[in-house]
C-alpha cells in the first residue's frame, strides 16, 4: 500500500498538503492547528483525511510520503529551512504483479534516501568533537566504599544516573544507589549491596534493593528509585529513611485508582517527575506508562497493556507499546517513550496524542544526518540484564538517547535529525543537568562520563 501511494500521488487537497509537510516536520495537531490558524479539531479531521486518502496508519508513514512527492507549501509556511525536498523524478510506471515486490524496496529505498541527503544538506553537523571525562568509576567493576573520590572509586554495571537540584550526581549501580557530591566525593544514598527488598521504614542505606534501574528527583529533591526486579518504586524521604510508594511487590497489573502501594507492577524501570510532581513509571512488563499523583492513586496514562506497536496519532491510553523503558519530560511538558522492543522513541504531546519520533521498528544502526523517524535504534530491551534509564532532554529540547546496543549516545535535535554525540561501551543511562551537560550511565565499562 506504501509503494502503491508512493507511486500515484494521491489527490490531496492543498490544504491537505500543507497539513501533511507540516506532519512530516514532526508537528502534533495542536502546533498544526496554530501553524495554519485553524481549529486543532479541524487539523485533526485532515490528517485523518490524508491517512484514508494514502492508506496510511501513521504519521511517519505521512513524513515518508511527504519526503518522495517533493511537497512543499505555497506562501510562507513553513520555513523551507526545516522541510526536507526531495528532487523531483518522472513518475514510473504503476508496477506489474511480477515487478510490484522489486518497485517496492526500489521505490521505498529511493524515497528514503533521497529524504535523508535532502536533510543531511540542511542541516550543520558540528565537526567540534565533544570533551568526554570521567565523573565516577575506575572501569573496575567493584565496590570499595563511601566517602573517596568517585573517579577513584570503582562501580558495578552501573544502569542510570539523575542530576540533582545543587549538581549531585545520582547512580543506580550494584544494587545500590550512589551520590557524588559537589566536592566530587562518592557516598552511598540507599543499598547495601545485596539483592533483596527489605528495609522500609528504617535507614536507606541499610535496605536492600534489586537491580534499580531508574531514578527520578522532584523538586524538593527526594529521590525516587525504580527497584525493578523487586517490582517496586522507592522513595528515599528527607530523613534518610526508605519506603515503598508504588507496587506490593508482586508482579503483576492491578490497582488503577487505587493508592500505589496496593497496586502491582511488573518490572518498572524508567522514571520521570512532570509536572506537580507527578511521578511517571515505566511499568516495563506490563507495556504501560502508569502515573503517580501526588495523592497517592496510580493510574495508567500510556497504553492498552498489549504488547505491539500502534496507535499513532491518536489518544496515549489506546497505543500499543512493548517493552517501555526511560521516559524523559520536556520543558513543555511532551513525555518521550524509549518504546525498546519497538526499537523507537515516542512522544506523547500535552493534549494527550502520542506520536513516534525516532526510529523505524528495526534494531540497526542507521540514519544520522536524516530525519530521525528514519533513523535506526538497537536500544537495550532485557529488563532482568538490565534496560536502564535510555532517554533525557537538555534545556533546549534536545533529546538524548542512550542507543545501548549501538554503543552510542545519539541525540534527537529540535529539528528532528538524528546524530551521534560520542561512541562508547553500552551506554544504558542519560541524564542532563541545567546547564546542558550530558551525563551516561557507560553500564559494561563500569563508569559514569559527562559529556560537554
Amino acid at each position: 500500500m506504501l509503494v502503491a501511494n508512493l507511486v500515484e500521488a494521491p489527490k490531496l487537497t492543498r490544504r491537505e498538503r500543507e497539513v501533511a509537510i507540516l506532519v512530516a516536520q514532526g508537528m502534533t495537531n495542536r502546533e498544526v492547528a496554530a501553524r495554519l490558524f485553524i481549529s486543532e479539531r479541524t487539523a485533526e479531521s485532515h490528517v485523518e483525511q490524508i491517512r484514508g486518502k494514502l492508506g496510511f496508519h501513521s504519521r511517519s508513514q505521512i513524513a515518508a510520503w511527504v519526503a518522495a512527492q517533493d511537497l512543499a507549501i505555497d506562501g510562507p509556511v513553513p520555513p523551507a529551512d526545516v522541510i526536507p525536498r526531495a528532487s523531483p523524478s518522472p513518475t514510473p510506471r504503476r508496477p506489474t504483479r511480477r515487478t510490484g515486490l522489486i518497485g517496492t524496496a526500489v521505490v521505498l529505498s529511493v524515497a528514503l534516501l533521497v529524504a535523508a541527503l535532502a536533510y543531511n544538506r540542511l542541516t550543520t553537523i558540528s565537526p567540534m568533537a565533544p570533551s568526554v571525562a570521567t565523573v565516577a568509576g575506575t572501569g573496575a567493576r567493584a565496590f570499595s566504599g563511601d566517602g573517596g573520590l568517585a573517579v577513584d572509586s570503582p562501580l558495578v554495571h552501573p544502569l542510570a544516573v539523575a542530576v540533582g537540584q545543587h549538581g549531585e550526581i545520582y547512580i543506580a549501580e550494584g544494587n545500590r544507589v550512589r551520590e557524588v557530591q559537589q566536592d566530587g566525593r562518592i557516598t552511598t544514598l540507599a543499598g547495601t549491596g545485596d539483592a533483596g527488598n527489605g528495609g522500609d521504614g528504617g535507614p536507606a542505606k541499610q535496605a536492600q534493593l534489586n537491580t534499580p534501574q531508574g531514578l527520578a528527583i522532584d523538586s524538593a529533591g527526594t529521590v525516587y528509585i525504580a527497584d525493578t526486579l523487586s517490582n517496586r518504586v522507592r522513595r528515599v524521604n528527607p530523613d534518610g529513611t526508605i519506603s515503598t510508594v508504588a507496587g506490593t511487590g508482586e508482579a503483576g497489573y492491578a490497582g488503577d485508582g487505587k493508592p500505589a502501594t496496593a497496586a502491582k507492577l511488573y518490572l518498572p524501570t524508567g522514571l520521570a517527575i512532570g509536572f506537580g510532581d507527578a511521578l511517571f513509571i515505566a511499568d516495563t512488563g506490563n507495556n504501560v506508562i502508569r502515573q503517580l499523583g501526588t495523592d497517592g492513586t496510580i493510574r495508567t496514562v500510556v497504553g492498552t497493556g498489549e504488547a505491539g506497536y500502534r496507535g499513532d496519532g491518536g489518544p496515549a491510553p489506546y497505543a500499543v507499546l512493548h517493552a517501555p523503558g526511560g521516559l524523559a519530560f520536556d520543558n513543555e511538558g511532551n513525555l518521550y517513550i524509549a518504546d525498546t522492543l519497538n526499537q523507537r522513541v515516542r512522544r506523547v504531546d500535552v493534549n494527550g496524542q502520542i506520536a513516534t519520533v525516532a526510529g523505524t521498528g528495526v534494531a540497526a544502526f542507521g540514519g544520522d544526518g536524516a530525519p530521525a523517524i528514519f533513523a535506526e535504534l538497537n536500544l537495550a530491551t532485557n529488563p532482568l540484564e538490565g534496560m536502564g534509564q535510555a532517554l533525557a532532554v537538555g534545556p533546549t529540547g534536545d533529546v538524548f538517547i542512550a542507543d545501548g546496543s549501538n554503543h552510542r549516545l545519539r541525540r534527537l535535535d529540535v529539528k528532528g535529525a538524528m546524530s551521534t554525540i560520542a561512541q562508547m561501551k553500552t551506554p544504558l543511562g542519560v541524564a542532563v543537568d541545567p546547564h546542558g551537560a550530558v551525563y551516561v550511565a557507560d553500564a559494561d565499562d563500569n563508569r559514569v562520563l559527562r559529556i560537554d
